[in-house]
């Protein structure tokens, strides 16, 4: 997302204007907090996002590529043998 960004040539508050004009919600304090951080953001901020730096037609992939990655961040069994997240 942080390379998405820089490709964009964007500021967080261009950004955050987009996607209001969108009818999303996605303040420059939020697109700071995501792109700073290494968790794995929330879908509905990798939509607003995408839509705004790379595309509505991007939109699709970016959130196959999410939820693939949040997939894989599951385990069938925790700590213990119950079942949950690594």
């Amino acid at each position: 997302m942080r390379a998405l960004k820089a490709w964009s040539g964007l500021t967080y508050r261009e950004i955050a204007a987009r996607a209001h004009q969108n009818g999303d919600v996605l303040p420059p304090s939020t697109l700071a907090t995501v792109l700073g951080r290494t968790t794995l953001p929330r879908e509905d901020v990798v939509r607003a996002f995408v839509r705004v730096c790379g595309g509505k037609e991007e939109t699709d992939a970016w959130l196959r590529a999410r939820s693939g990655i949040a997939q894989a961040a599951w385990t069938p069994y925790g700590p213990g043998g119950a079942p949950g997240q690594l």
